[in-house]
C-alpha cells in the first residue's frame, strides 16, 4: 500500500494496482475520491514534488495539495490551441489555468479545439473538464462545431464526454443538421449512431433531412432515412411549405429524389399553395427527376392554388412536356393541355371555319349571279 496525505490531514492508502506512477495516481484520486483533475493535484516527496512521470513505490509517503483554478492566462491559452502547439496547451493547463475561460475575443478553448479537429488538445481540454455543453454567442457547441468541419473523431471524443448533441443554436440548428447540411457522412453516422434526433426541427421549420436532401446530400439522405427521418416533412414557416422531395426535385438532385421515393416519400404531397415535386422540376426543367417521379406515380393532373399544372410550369422545357403530356387529362380551364396537345386541333379546326366561310361567301355569290341573269333574261323576254 502506498500512504498520502492530504493538506488537511486526511490520510489515503492507495492499492498498488493503481500506484504506477505520480499521473496514474493523480487518475486513481480523481475517479475513486471525486478530486479534481490532475493539472489541479500536487504530489510531493520529503517536499520535492514529483513529475506525472515520476515512478511510485509501496513504501512511499506521500503529501497530495489540491489547487484552486486560475483565471489568469485565458489568452495565452487560446492562443496555444489555436497554434495547436498541444503540449503548451498542458503546461498552461497545469498552472492550473481554467478550461472553461474565454478569452477577450470570447472564445472558448474547447470551441477552438474542437473547430480545429486537434484531437490530443481536446483531449487535454476534457481531461481538465471542460464543459462539453458550454456555447458561444450565438448558441454553438463544441459539437456543433466539430460536426459542421467533419471532425468525426473529436465528435467522438465528446460524446463519450456527455456532449449534448441535441442542443440548438441561435437559429435552431442541431449538431446533425450541421452535418447534414455539408454533407459529412461520417459525422451523420456517427451522431445518429448515439441517438441524436432526427426529428428537431430549425427555426426557420427545416430538419435534417430537409437540409440533406435540398443540398443533394446522397450519403447523408441515405443515413437518416435509414434512421426514421419523415421524407413527407413540409415546412411550416414562410409563404410556401416544402417537403424534402419538392426541395430535392426543383434543385434536379436526381440520386436524392431516388432515395426519397424509395423511402416512401409521396410524390403527391402539396405545399400550402397547392405546389408539388413534380411542379417543381417541371418548372425548373429536370428531366431526369419529373420522369422519376411520374414513374412514382405523381399526379400531374394536380394544379396549385393559382390553378398552374406542372404542364402549365413546364413552359418552354419541351422534353418535359413531352413527359407531361401524356399523362395530362383535358378538362374545362385547362389551357395549357388544350393548347399543347390540341394546337394542331386547333389549327385544323381554324382552316376549316376559314374554309367554310370561304365556302358560305361564293354560295352566296352565285346566288346573286344566279339572280341577277334571271332578272336580266326576263328583261329581255319582255322586250
Amino acid at each position: 500500500m502506498l500512504h498520502v496525505t492530504s493538506l488537511s490531514g486526511e490520510k489515503y492508502a492507495v492499492p498498488a494496482q493503481d500506484n504506477g506512477d505520480a499521473r496514474a495516481l493523480k487518475a486513481y484520486f480523481s475517479r475513486t475520491h471525486g478530486f479534481p483533475p490532475r493539472f489541479q493535484q500536487r504530489l510531493f516527496l520529503d517536499g520535492n514534488e514529483l513529475e506525472d512521470s515520476t515512478g511510485l513505490e509501496a513504501a512511499m509517503e506521500l503529501n497530495l495539495l489540491l489547487l484552486p483554478l486560475s483565471c489568469t492566462q485565458p489568452d495565452e491559452l487560446v492562443a496555444a490551441i489555436a497554434e495547436e502547439s498541444a503540449a503548451q496547451v498542458e503546461t498552461l493547463l497545469k498552472i492550473p489555468q481554467d478550461p472553461n475561460q474565454a478569452d477577450l475575443d470570447s472564445r472558448l478553448p474547447l470551441l477552438v479545439a474542437s473547430a480545429a479537429g486537434n484531437v490530443d488538445i481536446v483531449r487535454l481540454l476534457l481531461e481538465a473538464r471542460a464543459n462539453t455543453n458550454s456555447a458561444d454567442s450565438i448558441g454553438c457547441t463544441a459539437l456543433m462545431r466539430a460536426c459542421k468541419s467533419d471532425h468525426a473523431d473529436v465528435g467522438r471524443l465528446l460524446l463519450e464526454a456527455g456532449a449534448d448533441m441535441d442542443l440548438v443554436d441561435i437559429d435552431g440548428y442541431t449538431a446533425l443538421m450541421r452535418a447534414s447540411d455539408k454533407g459529412h457522412a461520417s459525422v451523420v453516422k456517427l451522431l445518429l449512431q448515439a441517438g441524436a434526433s432526427t426529428g428537431i426541427v430549425s427555426e426557420n421549420s427545416c430538419s435534417a433531412l430537409m437540409f440533406a436532401s435540398t443540398r443533394g446530400r446522397e450519403e447523408a439522405t441515405r443515413l437518416l432515412l435509414e434512421a426514421g427521418a419523415d421524407p413527407n416533412f413540409i415546412t411550416e414557416k414562410g409563404l410556401r411549405g416544402y417537403t424534402p422531395l419538392m426541395n430535392a426535385s426543383s434543385s434536379g438532385h436526381t440520386q436524392v429524389v431516388q432515395l426519397l421515393l424509395a423511402g416512401r416519400a409521396d410524390p403527391n404531397v402539396a405545399g400550402n399553395v397547392g405546389q408539388t415535386a413534380l411542379m417543381g422540376a417541371a418548372g425548373q426543367g429536370r428531366v431526369e427527376v419529373v420522369r422519376l417521379l411520374l414513374e412514382a406515380r405523381s399526379d400531374a393532373n394536380l394544379s396549385a392554388e393559382s390553378g398552374s399544372t406542372a404542364l402549365d410550369d413546364a413552359g418552354d422545357h419541351r422534353e418535359v412536356v413531352a413527359l407531361l403530356e401524356p399523362h395530362v387529362e383535358w378538362r374545362p380551364g385547362n389551357n395549357r393541355k388544350q393548347s399543347a396537345t390540341g394546337s394542331s386541333c386547333q389549327a385544323e379546326a381554324k382552316a376549316t371555319d376559314a374554309e367554310r366561310r370561304a365556302e358560305a361567301q361564293q354560295v352566296s355569290s352565285l346566288r346573286t349571279n344566279e339572280h341577277g341573269t334571271i332578272q336580266k333574261l326576263t328583261l329581255v323576254a319582255t322586250r
